[in-house]
């Protein structure tokens, strides 16, 4: 059958795409990353989760969990979403879409919300190159060096990290890139949405919600 990629709101329920909207009030087998935030997207655009058959994907999950999803897909039109934003963007969707690929199941994208193309257009500089850089490493010494890689980088940066991090990654940032300049969105889309183009220990004093969900852009040639 099919697996539909569905691109949720990274702040806004309103910037949900029509075609995401009926196709998750058309499929019966849905695939999430949380069993609340899952029920809390449907309930959101007025879906009955007790209509629908959920299955959960996330960086917990084992290969036999992987296989058993596959085979949903090969019989069932299944829609995979993240909690926010683009599924299989940095998130273990990517590899149950690696398994549809190999098995020859149909794949549909239905693009919509993604953080970072949305923290590319508000920061208002033509950066027709760059590199995104995923999730820094946890380990502290890990993290020391990816960070202060991030001078000598030829590019402009940008990178995610989970909300409950927000605090030691602006930490070492402040430790490895001293007063750089960094482009700093945080809870985008959101009436509460906050961005600061300033240095990691300044961003730190003003920002006003230190567990929401951030990105981080550094252009290593902008002083």
């Amino acid at each position: 059958m099919s697996l539909k990629l569905i691109a949720t709101p990274i702040g806004h329920k309103d910037d949900i795409s029509l075609r995401a909207l009926k196709a998750l009030q058309e499929s019966y087998v849905l695939i999430g990353e949380e069993p609340k935030t899952c029920r809390k997207i449907l309930t959101d655009y007025d879906i009955s989760p007790r209509d629908k058959k959920m299955y959960f994907l996330n960086e917990h999950s084992t290969k036999e969990e992987l296989l058993e999803l596959l085979e949903l897909c090969k019989f069932e039109n299944v829609c995979l979403m993240s909690d926010c934003g683009t599924p299989a963007f940095c998130d273990p969707g990517a590899d149950l879409v690696k398994l549809c690929r190999e098995h020859n199941v149909k794949i549909e994208t239905l693009p919509g919300p993604s953080s970072l193309t949305s923290f590319i257009s508000i920061i208002g500089e033509r950066w027709d190159q760059f590199s995104f850089l995923g999730f820094p490493p946890r380990d502290k010494s890990d993290r020391d060096i990816f960070f202060k890689n991030l001078k000598n980088h030829p590019h402009p940066i940008f990178f995610l990290e989970a909300p409950y991090r927000l605090k030691t990654t602006l930490e070492s940032l402040d430790e490895n890139l001293g007063n750089s300049k960094l482009h700093f969105g945080s809870n985008l889309t959101s009436l509460d949405q906050e961005y600061y183009f300033d240095s990691a220990k300044q961003i730190q004093k003003n920002i006003k919600n230190l567990k929401a969900p951030f990105i981080i852009g550094f252009n290593p040639k902008q002083k």
